[in-house]
Order: structure tokens, then C-alpha cells, then sequence
């Protein structure tokens, strides 16, 4: 999270600071990413960018949370609002949402840059971030006769969404890495699927 100064600065240069940051991630995987090219396309100094962030992390955490992490809660806060108590639609959409982002918005060099540099600290700090809109999700699907969740164990509910979640995931990254294109990967999505609810 940017230091306080960050949020008192003028609004334009926040918004060039952060633009040239996402300049940087879009070009360049995180390991690679460098502060220095950050601050010069900022036209600010060094030492200014440490009374704004605590470093090149803090300032990537910032980026992956203004965009992707607000754009996918939006979506999916919206999906399960609008949904037809199907668990397995609500994730279907998400998964096409997330691939339109990767592959088709004006991020996409972004994200498939953040999928390719996931380690450790990146996948925990999505992770906490994903669990605000899995939260809601489960108690939605506590609270509701979803058709496919056919029990409110709250166990098999959450590791229900957890399967999905991963499934999502590993299908994005075999996008990305193998560039699989999107009616291929939409067939792989739904093989996925029939394997778990067969299985279910």
C-alpha cells in the first residue's frame, strides 16, 4: 500500500506515476521490472519514489490491486448477484472475463505479465485479495439452494470454489504459456468441468 504522501500529491502525477509503472510491468515481468525506468518516465526523483512506496513490490501490489483486483471483484460481485444459482455459470463467465482481460483489454500485456512472474509473494497477495469476493460467494451459496452445490456444508462449499479457482488459474497460465487460442482453451475449460462434476 502507497505511503500516505502518495494520496496527498496532485492527482495528475499520481496518475503519471502509476501509468509509468504499469508501462514498466506491461513491458517487462516483475523480477525485471526496474524502479529506475518507473521514476524516469515519471520525471520524478529517486528518493521521491521512496516517501511514496516502500519499494518496487509495494508499488506492483498497488498496480495488481487498482486494476485487476477492483475490475474481477467488480465482475464477480456482479455476476453473483445476477446469477442463476449455478456455481459452475458464475465461474464459466469469470474464467471468459479474466481471459478477455489477459488477451483483449489495454492491461493485457499486463496481466499476462502477471501471470507469468506469480511466485510466491504475488500468489499470497492475490490469494487474500480473492478471498473478499470468495467470502461473499460462499455465503451466497450458504444462504441460497444453488443447484449444484447440493449440501450447506460449508466445507465442501469453500473447497468447491477452491477446485474452481484452480482450475481457473491453470488454464489462464496454459493460455499465456503456450498461447493456446480461445476456442481451444474454452474446450479445455469445459472438459475441466465435466471431469469434476462427474466426479462430484
Amino acid at each position: 500500500m502507497p505511503k500516505e504522501l502518495f494520496f496527498n500529491i496532485d492527482q495528475k502525477k499520481r496518475k503519471k506515476i502509476m501509468l509509468s509503472a504499469l508501462k514498466e510491468f506491461s513491458n517487462k515481468i516483475y523480477t525485471e521490472a526496474s524502479i529506475n525506468k518507473i521514476v524516469q518516465n515519471a520525471d520524478i526523483s529517486r528518493g521521491s519514489f521512496y516517501q511514496y512506496f516502500e519499494d518496487k513490490q509495494d508499488i506492483y501490489f498497488y498496480a495488481v490491486d487498482s486494476i485487476f483486483i477492483k475490475k474481477s471483484y467488480s465482475y464477480i460481485k456482479k455476476l453473483v448477484a445476477d446469477s442463476n444459482n449455478d456455481i459452475y455459470d458464475i465461474f464459466r463467465k469469470f474464467f471468459k472475463f479474466n481471459l478477455q482481460l489477459i488477451t483483449e483489454s489495454e492491461y493485457s500485456e499486463f496481466f499476462k505479465n502477471l501471470f507469468l512472474s506469480l511466485n510466491y509473494e504475488i500468489s499470497r497477495h492475490l490469494n487474500i485479495s480473492i478471498n473478499k469476493f470468495k467470502e461473499e460467494l460462499l455465503q451466497k451459496i450458504l444462504n441460497n439452494s444453488y443447484r449444484v452445490i447440493l449440501t450447506k456444508n460449508e466445507d465442501y462449499a469453500r473447497e468447491m470454489i477452491n477446485i474452481l479457482q484452480l482450475i481457473n488459474k491453470n488454464l489462464i497460465s496454459k493460455k499465456i504459456i503456450e498461447n493456446i487460442g480461445q476456442q481451444k482453451i474454452m474446450e479445455l475449460y469445459d472438459i475441466s468441468i465435466r471431469i469434476l462434476k462427474n466426479n462430484n
